[in-house]
């Protein structure tokens, strides 16, 4: 349907390799995928999860391996991710913000990895 009307665009607007057209058919197969997921959070009328979900950091260890025992050092010493503190003892990770620092964590093989060695 939507993936089929914009493939049929790019047909007549370029005339293309076989190969060069089997990539632009996975990429809009994929758009289409995500769309159709975007779509189905819009009928239920629900935040997409990662928007409004809170972990703790017991679930922060289980879903993303980092000990809470690291966590907690990081908040003592002002790093890592950014949390929230509910009254004394309660503390809560967004997963959005999570994944946004773990994302901005260097990765191996990259050249700031390398240049640091």
């Amino acid at each position: 349907m939507l993936a089929g009307a914009i493939l049929g665009a790019a047909l007549e607007v370029n005339e293309m390799k076989p190969n060069k057209i089997e990539e632009i058919s996975k990429d809009v197969r994929a758009i289409s995928r995500m769309l159709e997921e975007l779509a189905k959070f819009a009928r239920k009328e629900q935040p997409a999860p990662h928007f409004k979900k809170w972990i703790s950091p017991t679930e922060v260890e289980k879903s993303y391996g980092i000990s809470q025992s690291k966590l907690r050092r990081m908040r003592v010493f002002n790093e890592g991710p950014p949390y929230k503190q509910f009254g004394h003892r309660t503390v809560m990770y967004n997963t959005f913000a999570l994944e946004r620092w773990i994302d901005g964590l260097p990765g191996g093989g990259d050249e700031q990895t390398l240049r640091k060695r």
